[in-house]
Parts: structure tokens; C-alpha cells; sequence
């Protein structure tokens, strides 16, 4: 069995240093940085050895998810997130 926790890039070298074997990231937060941003949590991640298996808050506040905008932008952003999972 694993062992992870639900926090953020900030916190992964104390992550590392308890033990845990994974970190469970916030998905808005990361589709808010840039590409550089991006590059240097994975970074961060690859260089702990601390893998990153399971994403939460896949929706930000700024979202509706029960209205027309949020149908016809929902494609763009699945496609966004999908790409940074599979990194």
C-alpha cells in the first residue's frame, strides 16, 4: 500500500522527508502556470522522487460547472488537463 497526501509543490521536500510515497497535486493550480512554471514543479518532483498519482480539485472556484459556458469551454480544458496528467 501507498501512502500519500493532498498538497502542493511548496511542501514536497517536507512530503518526502515523513515518508510519504506520493503527493496528490490541485489541478486548477497547476493549469494556472505557464509552461516554465510547469517545467519546474515536475522538476522539483522527478528530483525527489516524489511521483505525483492522482490529481484533486480538478475544478477551480472560477468554473461554473452548471451553466452553457462551462459546456462549451469544458473540451479546452479537459484536453489542458489531460496533457498535464500524462506528464
Amino acid at each position: 500500500m501507498k501512502i500519500g497526501i493532498c498538497s502542493g509543490v511548496d511542501r514536497a521536500e517536507t512530503i518526502k522527508s515523513l515518508g510519504l510515497d506520493y503527493i496528490e497535486e490541485n489541478m486548477s493550480k497547476l493549469l494556472l502556470l505557464s509552461d516554465n512554471e510547469f517545467a519546474n514543479v515536475q522538476k522539483t518532483y522527478e528530483k525527489l522522487d516524489l511521483p505525483v498519482y492522482s490529481f484533486n480539485v480538478f475544478f477551480g472556484a472560477d468554473i461554473p460547472l452548471y451553466s452553457d459556458e462551462f459546456y462549451a469551454s469544458a473540451k479546452e480544458y479537459f484536453t489542458l488537463a489531460e496533457g498535464y496528467s500524462d506528464s
